[in-house]
């Protein structure tokens, strides 16, 4: 999931500014299996609708397995040792897919409940005592300072906030997967979801700017730059 949002940011900000910066240069194949992981991530959603409407889920199947391939030979070029497993496994997971050929339906419908129950316990887990929570954490490296009352207690709601969202969607897929058609559930985990959290997303921005009027709040595209800066391993 680190990865991921590494990978999405480090696009977006390549797209929207040109920094030059002391630290040293990635590898040249970095940015090229970033635009093809945030891709196959984006194609995702459409291409499993389509394959529940259309009875063939082998091509949102592949797009997996193909993301976990592109995730391992990221994990190679940081010389991690583990990416070398990923990309064995995506291998051999793509062709017992062709030879196979399994149904997937059920493997498929468990995967917005594992992600948004993961998402939820990220957040969640973070709401205990003696822990920072989560988006106050994220708030202090955007802002790069320690938080005041106000905005420490804003950003814990905005957790909590978060971490109801999560639960939320997972119970609502869980429900769907057992209670719902093949193309209901489709088309609110593959499209209505995103749309939530997008709304979502948007609604408390809004509040935010009217909230925590003391704080810098230089804009969108800013935000985005931002985002770069921050060590996604160090929030979790």
């Amino acid at each position: 999931m680190t990865n991921l949002l590494e990978s999405a940011a480090g696009i977006i900000t390549d797209f929207t500014m040109n920094e030059t910066s002391a630290k040293p240069q990635p590898s040249p194949a970095r940015r090229p299996l970033r635009i093809g992981m945030l891709l196959l991530v984006i194609a995702y959603p459409p291409a499993l609708h389509g394959g529940i409407v259309n009875g063939n889920l082998i091509p949102a199947c592949l797009i997996l397995l193909s993301l976990l391939i592109l995730w391992g030979v990221q994990l190679v070029l940081k010389q991690r040792q583990t990416g070398w497993l990923m990309i064995l496994l995506g291998a051999l997971s793509s062709a017992w897919l062709f030879i196979r050929r399994p149904e997937m339906v059920k493997l498929l419908q468990l995967l917005p409940i594992l992600i948004n129950g993961g998402l939820f316990g990220l957040f969640a887990m973070t709401l205990f005592p003696r822990q920072t929570p989560l988006i106050t954490r994220f708030a202090q490296m955007m802002h790069e300072q320690t938080l005041d009352r106000a905005a420490h207690d804003y950003t814990r709601r905005v957790t909590l906030f978060w971490a109801s969202i999560f639960a939320f969607l997972s119970i609502e897929s869980m429900l769907l997967a057992g209670l719902a058609s093949t193309e209901i559930w489709s088309l609110f985990t593959n499209f209505i979801n995103y749309l939530l959290v997008l709304a979502a997303f948007l609604i408390e921005y809004r509040i935010r700017l009217k909230r925590l009027t003391h704080l810098d709040h230089t804009g969108f595209i800013n935000f985005i730059f931002r985002l770069r800066r921050i060590e996604w391993r160090s929030l979790m």
